[in-house]
């Protein structure tokens, strides 16, 4: 199980409504957990880190996304290895699992039980991928982008081009390989040659960012 989410921390909407969104989505436990976070902070933070264990959970039960049930128990800040948060001239950032990143390290009580999750804070985002295990979280490829469009239609198809670039760099598909994608219920799936591949996977997308996150088969 792995789920992702990614928040613009640069929009107007996003900051007019960060007031009304700690109401709405914060556990009474999470303003003490966080307080060291200005508002605005803090709930692009948490609201990154519920949404990627919604969808984490969600790809076997059924759930509504009600915020309030995805409680944040535990958060750890680690400091970056040796880099730091940019994204290249093609305003592109990649990785395996965060570790080199300075980044959140969060356990998450969800309505199916404990996930883990990661998160950075980059220059006008914050990405989290959440998993059922912290090996898996530390195992995970993601990419994040910054396109020039903001329809979703522009957005499902970059970010499905990110990730298969990403495939194809890592060798993992190759050059002349049919693929497609599909969903089961909600849960993108990635088809070569025909074939179902048992890779998890997971996109988002909010304004002009895109990212992935996907767990190679073992």
């Amino acid at each position: 199980m792995i789920g992702n989410d990614i928040v613009c921390t640069s929009k107007k909407p996003f900051k007019n409504r960060i007031a009304r969104l700690e109401e709405k989505i914060l556990c009474t436990a999470e303003y003490e957990l966080l307080n060291e976070f200005n508002s605005g902070k803090r709930i692009a933070l948490v609201w990154s880190v519920k949404e990627a264990a919604f969808k984490c959970c969600n790809r076997h039960f059924d759930y509504d996304f009600v915020p309030a049930e995805f409680c944040i128990h535990e958060i750890v800040m680690h400091p970056a290895k040796n880099k730091n948060v940019r994204f290249s001239r093609k305003k592109y950032i990649e990785g395996k699992g965060f570790g080199d990143f300075e980044h959140f390290a969060c356990s998450v009580n969800t309505p199916a039980g404990r996930v883990v999750a990661r998160s950075i804070i980059g220059p006008g985002f914050v990405l989290t991928i959440a998993a059922a295990y912290p090996e898996d979280a530390d195992t995970i490829f993601w990419g994040v982008k910054k396109i020039n469009e903001t329809d979703y239609k522009s957005q499902s198809i970059q970010v499905r081009e990110c990730i298969i670039d990403s495939l194809i760099k890592r060798k993992w598909l190759h050059e002349g390989e049919g693929y497609s994608f599909s969903k089961i219920g909600t849960v993108p799936c990635l088809y070569v040659n025909s074939k179902k591949s048992e890779m998890l996977m997971s996109f988002s997308h909010d304004d002009k960012f895109v990212a992935y996150a996907y767990l190679l088969p073992k």
